[in-house]
């Protein structure tokens, strides 16, 4: 039981973490170009 519980945490974990590691890196380019220049 434990052992499949721990790969599926896991890989849920991945998923959030990518999610939202793209989403701020996005939006803080523009802010950057714009409210530095």
């Amino acid at each position: 039981a434990p052992s499949p519980a721990t790969p599926a945490a896991q890989g849920a974990a991945q998923q959030p973490a990518a999610a939202p590691a793209p989403a701020p890196t996005q939006p803080a380019a523009p802010a950057a170009n714009g409210g530095r220049r």
